[in-house]
């Protein structure tokens, strides 16, 4: 018997089917979505026709499937097209199959091409922002909301006492910020740390990728002369990269106090970061993790108007909800502090406003959002920018809820 030659099942698709179509979807690693988990149902991608057919998912609910190949026919996808959930555009899913051809999988939220509006589609143009274009953004956010306020009532009024137990008396608290950027909350709370261990020497180390953000971190060090008995360790690494590295070099350091703020939404396995940093707490330890709260503006945009936000956005639609599940499954003790924070949103509803639009892209994680998105999605995000459940109105402005939750979890 002559043996079975495997090859390449390769899609001849037009390209009017590749580039005028928009699918819905979302693409993660190993299967798993941080915010659904793995109940819903998900496609490898295929390297070969061999068995392909036994592979192929049953299900009356879905109208067809189309077979899509990377440019270099290195990859190959089956997308199965049903009629729900948010935009993804054939390019950009192609484009992720590039990144990882190996591990990727595809959630199967398709929507139906033939019937979808084209005003509605996400344009070729669009695309998601570079680390500088998202710290400019960023900045935007900050210029225009209380989130640091925020932060400050709870550094003023929880922290303190949080803080009092770390060490039990030794004469060396070990502190490790993770996506730390700049540094400025970093240093408030290594003041209040100080301020409840008096004389203890404290070495702070920091994990962050971005060498712009470490540069600034270490000017506002130049620049501060209450910072005695602090030393400074800082890792240019993300955190996955740190957690790797310190598998790999079986370093079993262990730190009083480590803090995550406002960073769990770009890693890439939210479940398994929180249970290696809680992994590194010493005895009578402390690890914080700031993130937005489940009632605020961000919970509703993302739960309830989620198809008003397009695909460029590459971070996790996660809040603290989330992270009490992932702790609750951990078993492990933890507080909730929920905090009060706004946004003024209103420039985002003036066309042409430049500040509106830094506030959209933060918004959407996209690179001038207002002139290469198509009307129609503009339109939806904005309508769902002014529900009810996310902003309110005051003195003629617009103001989104941007409350926050800060959880403190025990060693």
């Amino acid at each position: 018997m002559e043996p079975v030659t495997k090859v390449k099942r390769v899609c001849e698709t037009m390209p009017s089917k590749i580039t005028d179509c928009c699918i819905r979807g979302g693409v993660f690693p190993k299967g798993f979505c941080p915010v659904n988990g793995s109940r819903l149902l998900v496609l490898r991608t295929i390297d070969e026709a061999d068995g392909y057919d036994a592979r192929r998912l049953k299900n009356d609910s879905f109208e067809k499937d189309t077979l899509l190949t990377s440019s270099d026919e290195s990859a190959l996808v089956s997308v199965w097209v049903r009629n729900d959930l948010p935009f993804v555009s054939a390019e950009w899913l192609l484009g992720c199959l590039q990144k990882d051809k190996k591990n990727m999988v595809i959630l199967l939220m398709i929507t139906n091409i033939a019937s979808l509006p084209k005003e509605l589609c996400v344009t070729q143009s669009m695309r998601s922002l570079t680390a500088e274009e998202y710290a400019k953004a960023f900045q935007s956010f900050l210029d225009h909301s209380t989130e640091h306020q925020c932060m400050d009532q709870f550094n003023k009024k929880e922290l303190p006492n949080i803080v009092a137990s770390l060490g039990k008396g030794k004469s060396t608290i070990n502190v490790l910020g993770v996506g730390s950027g700049t540094g400025e909350q970093d240093l408030k709370m290594i003041r209040i740390i100080q301020s409840k261990h008096p004389g203890a020497f404290i070495k702070n180390e920091v994990i962050e990728p971005n060498p712009q953000h470490i540069l600034a971190y270490k000017e506002a060090i130049k620049n501060s002369s209450d910072l005695n008995n602090v030393s400074f360790t800082w890792h240019q690494l993300t955190s996955m990269e740190y957690e790797k590295q310190a598998k790999e070099w079986n370093v079993g350091k262990k730190y009083n106090f480590i803090h995550l703020i406002q960073m769990l939404y770009r890693v890439e396995d939210i479940a398994n970061t929180i249970k290696f940093f809680h992994s590194c707490l010493d005895c009578y330890a402390k690890l914080l993790i700031i993130i937005l709260s489940g009632d605020s503006g961000w919970a509703s945009i993302w739960k309830k108007y989620r198809h008003c936000l397009p695909p460029t956005d590459s971070g996790h639609y996660i809040t603290a909800n989330d992270i009490k599940v992932v702790l609750d499954g951990m078993g492990v003790e933890y507080q909730v502090y929920d905090f009060p924070s706004v946004w003024d949103i209103t420039e985002c509803f003036i066309d042409g406003d430049t500040t509106g639009s830094h506030m959209l892209d933060f918004l959407t994680g996209t690179k001038d959002f207002m002139n290469t998105a198509p009307l129609g999605l503009k339109q939806q995000l904005r309508q769902a920018l002014s529900q009810p459940e996310c902003s309110t109105r005051k003195d003629g402005r617009i103001i989104f809820r941007n409350d926050l939750s800060m959880i403190v979890v025990s060693s």
